[in-house]
């Protein structure tokens, strides 16, 4: 027998081996989910503001049109008076689907690696102020319920951004992290 077809006969002999050791791999449990287990990020956002001591409220829907194609751009706007704190609590969707899902359960379930940050802009920037985010199962924030403040007085139009980081193993300190939904609330302080 020549050196070569030697060589030639380990080869598939090693090939065949490596095929029945990953024919013979442990079949994952599917109740067990991967520790970084990814879902879709939601499309739309709702942003629900009310007034402490009032039982009316003001809601803002936010929809992502890149993602989601044939649906309108919806930009609903927040309006919120001086002087005056508002309890907040958000709703997530997933418009990409049908029907339409709602992602909030979701995040709430994943909420150790998740983040909601609030970013006043234009003139609401310096008169409203996003705190007291709820926290999650390890005492960080969270924020899916926060309260709003708007101080000052007189009348202004700005922006509320609100991002969901999704941090995945990561910390919440990191500076490592997706976003799942960056949406931007048109507010009218009255």
């Amino acid at each position: 027998m020549s050196k070569h077809t030697t060589v030639i006969r380990s080869f598939l002999a090693l090939a065949a081996f490596a095929l029945l050791l990953n024919g013979c791999k442990e079949e994952e449990n599917p109740a067990t989910p991967p520790v970084d287990d990814e879902h879709a990020p939601p499309t739309t956002m709702v942003v629900v503001l009310k007034e402490a001591g009032k039982t009316d409220s003001t809601k803002s829907l936010v929809r992502d049109t890149t993602v989601i194609k044939g649906k309108a751009m919806v930009e609903d706007t927040l309006r919120i008076a001086s002087g005056k704190t508002y309890s907040g609590y958000i709703v997530l969707y997933d418009e990409s689907k049908t029907p339409v899902e709602n992602a909030t359960q979701e995040i709430i379930d994943d909420q150790d690696s998740h983040l909601f940050v609030f970013t006043p802009g234009g003139g609401a920037n310096g008169r409203v102020t996003v705190s007291g985010l709820n926290k999650d199962t390890k005492g960080g924030d969270f924020g899916l319920t926060f309260s709003v403040t708007v101080s000052g007085t007189g009348a202004a139009n700005g922006t509320l951004q609100v991002r969901l980081r999704h941090y995945g193993g990561n910390p919440k300190t990191s500076a490592t992290y997706d976003t799942d939904i960056d949406q931007t609330f048109p507010v009218v302080i009255r």
